[in-house]
C-alpha cells in the first residue's frame, strides 16, 4: 500500500454489486429453507426473526428511496402494487 507523510493511505471500500449480492442472498435463503424443511418446530424461531429482519431493512431502504425524491407509484410498480398499495405498507414510518 502506497505510503504518504508516514501514514498509510486509507483503503476504499470494495463493493459488491447490488445485483450480485441479493442473488447471493436469495441463494442462502433459499438454501436455509431446504434445512428447516427437514428441522423440528424449535429451529423455527429463527426463520421468524429472518422474516421480520427483512421487513425491516425492506421498510427502512422505501424510507431512505422516498427520502431521495422516489414516487410512490414508482415504488409502487417496482413490487407490483399500487402506489396507494406502497403508501398504505410504508408511508407512516
Amino acid at each position: 500500500m502506497a505510503r504518504t507523510g508516514g501514514r498509510r493511505a486509507k483503503r476504499r471500500p470494495r463493493w459488491v454489486e447490488d445485483a450480485e449480492y441479493g442473488a447471493m442472498l436469495i441463494r442462502m435463503v433459499n438454501a436455509y429453507g431446504r434445512r428447516l424443511r427437514q428441522a423440528d418446530a424449535g429451529d423455527l424461531p429463527m426463520l421468524v426473526e429472518l422474516a421480520a429482519r427483512v421487513d425491516e431493512v425492506l421498510g427502512d431502504s422505501v424510507t431512505a428511496i422516498r427520502d431521495r425524491g422516489v414516487t410512490w407509484a414508482e415504488i409502487g410498480e417496482a413490487f407490483g402494487i399500487s402506489k396507494q398499495a406502497a403508501q398504505q405498507r410504508w408511508g407512516k414510518r
